[in-house]
């Protein structure tokens, strides 16, 4: 509808925004304080996660638009289902790195 179009440019907005300010404090080491939501990742066109495994040193990235969680769901929702395979079975938690417009 086009009474909606200004209403969805600022949810755009907003997602770069937020996910903007997530990643630099993921990149500079800072205190998280907040994670976006899978639905700001996509709507701000950052729809990869990168994460590394702390264990092993092997880095990887996931589609967030692939991986069926709601839309509403934050990004370290999917922590504990990212374990790493090289390291299994005492595989530790990945460590996310960011959000990418694609894959590194």
């Amino acid at each position: 509808m086009e009474s909606d179009r200004p209403l969805q440019e600022r949810f755009k907005r907003d997602a770069k925004f937020a996910v903007a300010a997530w990643n630099v404090r993921v990149i500079r080491g800072l205190p998280i304080t907040f994670f976006p939501t899978i639905g700001a990742a996509v709507r701000a066109k950052r729809p990869f996660l990168t994460c590394v495994c702390p264990g092993c040193k092997v880095r990887g990235s996931v589609d967030l638009r692939a991986y069926g969680r709601r839309a509403m769901a934050t990004v370290d929702t999917l922590i504990p289902a990212l374990r790493c395979q090289r390291c299994v079975p005492n595989a530790p938690y990945v460590q996310i790195r960011g959000l990418r417009k694609s894959r590194p």
